[in-house]
Protein backbone atom coordinates (compact mmCIF):
# COMPACT_ATOMS: atom_id res chain seq x y z
CA UNK A 1 0.00 0.00 0.00
CA UNK A 2 0.46 3.62 -0.71
CA UNK A 3 1.44 6.19 2.13
CA UNK A 4 -1.45 8.10 0.42
CA UNK A 5 -4.05 4.67 0.23
CA UNK A 6 -2.78 3.93 4.24
CA UNK A 7 -3.84 7.66 4.96
CA UNK A 8 -7.03 7.55 2.50
CA UNK A 9 -7.86 4.36 4.02
CA UNK A 10 -7.45 5.59 7.87
CA UNK A 11 -7.38 8.52 8.03
CA UNK A 12 -3.52 9.14 9.41
CA UNK A 13 -0.85 7.06 10.66
CA UNK A 14 -1.90 6.58 14.40
CA UNK A 15 -4.76 4.36 13.52
CA UNK A 16 -3.57 1.47 11.96
CA UNK A 17 -0.52 1.56 13.98
CA UNK A 18 -2.77 1.45 16.87
CA UNK A 19 -4.46 -1.57 15.91
CA UNK A 20 -1.04 -3.33 15.02
CA UNK A 21 -0.23 -2.66 18.47
CA UNK A 22 -3.35 -3.59 20.21
CA UNK A 23 -3.72 -6.97 17.67
CA UNK A 24 -0.23 -7.81 18.95
CA UNK A 25 -0.96 -7.12 22.29
CA UNK A 26 -3.93 -9.21 22.50
CA UNK A 27 -2.05 -11.94 21.09
CA UNK A 28 0.70 -11.93 23.32
CA UNK A 29 -2.20 -11.87 26.38
CA UNK A 30 -3.94 -14.93 25.02
CA UNK A 31 -0.14 -16.56 25.00
CA UNK A 32 -0.26 -16.03 28.35
CA UNK A 33 -3.52 -17.32 29.20
CA UNK A 34 -2.81 -20.08 27.83
CA UNK A 35 0.52 -20.85 29.19
CA UNK A 36 -1.37 -20.33 32.65
CA UNK A 37 -3.60 -22.79 32.26
CA UNK A 38 -1.04 -25.34 30.86
CA UNK A 39 1.33 -24.75 33.39
CA UNK A 40 -0.65 -23.67 36.47
CA UNK A 41 -4.04 -25.42 36.67
CA UNK A 42 -5.00 -28.48 38.68
CA UNK A 43 -2.29 -27.58 41.27
CA UNK A 44 -3.33 -29.43 44.50
CA UNK A 45 0.40 -30.36 46.13
CA UNK A 46 2.08 -27.18 47.42
CA UNK A 47 5.24 -28.91 46.71
CA UNK A 48 4.09 -28.59 43.08
CA UNK A 49 4.17 -24.91 43.15
CA UNK A 50 7.94 -24.02 42.90
CA UNK A 51 8.43 -26.46 40.02
CA UNK A 52 5.50 -25.44 38.10
CA UNK A 53 5.83 -21.49 38.41
CA UNK A 54 9.56 -22.44 37.11
CA UNK A 55 7.72 -24.19 34.16
CA UNK A 56 5.96 -21.02 33.67
CA UNK A 57 8.53 -18.39 33.37
CA UNK A 58 10.63 -20.88 31.22
CA UNK A 59 7.69 -21.18 28.78
CA UNK A 60 7.11 -17.24 28.40
CA UNK A 61 10.73 -16.92 28.11
CA UNK A 62 11.10 -18.69 25.74
CA UNK A 63 7.91 -18.76 23.76
CA UNK A 64 6.50 -15.53 24.44
CA UNK A 65 9.10 -13.55 24.65
CA UNK A 66 11.09 -15.08 22.12
CA UNK A 67 8.56 -14.87 19.35
CA UNK A 68 8.25 -12.58 16.33
CA UNK A 69 5.46 -11.24 17.77
CA UNK A 70 7.04 -9.93 20.95
CA UNK A 71 9.80 -8.37 19.00
CA UNK A 72 7.70 -6.42 16.52
CA UNK A 73 5.53 -5.33 19.57
CA UNK A 74 8.84 -3.87 21.71
CA UNK A 75 9.96 -2.46 18.26
CA UNK A 76 6.77 -0.38 17.32
CA UNK A 77 6.96 0.91 20.83
CA UNK A 78 10.29 2.12 20.56
CA UNK A 79 10.44 3.58 17.46
CA UNK A 80 6.73 4.65 16.43
CA UNK A 81 5.54 6.18 20.13
CA UNK A 82 5.80 9.40 19.08
CA UNK A 83 2.55 8.01 16.55
CA UNK A 84 0.71 5.90 19.36
CA UNK A 85 -2.16 8.19 21.37
CA UNK A 86 0.46 8.88 24.46
CA UNK A 87 4.25 7.79 25.05
CA UNK A 88 3.59 5.10 27.66
CA UNK A 89 0.71 3.71 25.49
CA UNK A 90 0.27 -0.07 25.77
CA UNK A 91 -2.60 -2.19 25.13
CA UNK A 92 -1.07 -4.57 27.07
CA UNK A 93 -0.41 -2.61 30.15
CA UNK A 94 -1.16 -4.34 33.24
CA UNK A 95 -2.86 -7.56 32.11
CA UNK A 96 -0.22 -9.91 32.05
CA UNK A 97 0.15 -8.85 35.78
CA UNK A 98 -3.25 -9.16 36.95
CA UNK A 99 -3.54 -12.44 35.51
CA UNK A 100 -0.75 -13.59 37.38
CA UNK A 101 -1.91 -11.97 40.60
CA UNK A 102 -5.69 -14.03 40.06
CA UNK A 103 -4.12 -17.28 39.50
CA UNK A 104 -2.02 -16.27 42.62
CA UNK A 105 -5.27 -15.30 44.32
CA UNK A 106 -6.38 -18.76 43.39
CA UNK A 107 -3.31 -20.60 45.10
CA UNK A 108 -4.03 -18.53 47.84
CA UNK A 109 -7.70 -19.83 48.51
CA UNK A 110 -6.52 -22.89 47.53
CA UNK A 111 -3.86 -22.63 51.00
CA UNK A 112 -1.43 -23.53 48.28
CA UNK A 113 0.43 -20.25 48.49
CA UNK A 114 1.06 -17.62 51.44
CA UNK A 115 -0.10 -14.23 49.51
CA UNK A 116 -2.64 -11.74 51.45
CA UNK A 117 -2.37 -9.50 48.32
CA UNK A 118 -1.87 -11.35 45.32
CA UNK A 119 -1.30 -8.19 42.71
CA UNK A 120 2.38 -7.05 44.71
CA UNK A 121 2.71 -10.94 44.75
CA UNK A 122 2.54 -11.19 41.03
CA UNK A 123 4.49 -7.59 40.82
CA UNK A 124 7.27 -9.35 42.88
CA UNK A 125 7.34 -12.37 40.88
CA UNK A 126 7.51 -10.81 37.74
CA UNK A 127 10.55 -8.50 38.91
CA UNK A 128 12.14 -11.71 39.93
CA UNK A 129 12.07 -13.68 37.13
CA UNK A 130 11.13 -11.34 33.74
CA UNK A 131 13.38 -8.44 35.61
CA UNK A 132 16.39 -9.53 36.65
CA UNK A 133 16.24 -11.36 33.25
CA UNK A 134 16.24 -8.20 31.45
CA UNK A 135 18.66 -6.09 33.85
CA UNK A 136 21.10 -8.47 33.84
CA UNK A 137 21.01 -9.58 30.26
CA UNK A 138 19.70 -7.10 28.93
CA UNK A 139 16.63 -9.38 27.74
CA UNK A 140 14.21 -11.41 29.18
CA UNK A 141 14.38 -13.71 26.11
CA UNK A 142 16.07 -16.66 27.44
CA UNK A 143 15.74 -18.88 23.85
CA UNK A 144 18.52 -17.20 22.42
CA UNK A 145 20.67 -16.74 25.29
CA UNK A 146 23.59 -19.44 26.09
CA UNK A 147 23.24 -18.93 30.08
CA UNK A 148 19.66 -20.40 29.87
CA UNK A 149 19.24 -24.09 30.65
CA UNK A 150 19.49 -26.48 27.69
CA UNK A 151 16.03 -27.27 26.10
CA UNK A 152 15.05 -23.39 26.63
CA UNK A 153 16.99 -22.26 23.90
CA UNK A 154 16.77 -22.00 20.55
CA UNK A 155 19.89 -24.03 19.52
CA UNK A 156 20.87 -24.93 15.75
CA UNK A 157 22.47 -28.04 15.18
Amino acid sequence: MSKRTVYDSFGDKRTPLRAVVDSVGQSLITTIRRTLDDTLTGLTDGDELEERLVTFSMRIATDMLGSAEYATLQRLLRTESDHLPHRDYNSMADTPDEAIADRFAAFAEDGLLDAPDPRPAADQFLALTFGVALDRLGSANAAQDARAPRGCRNERP
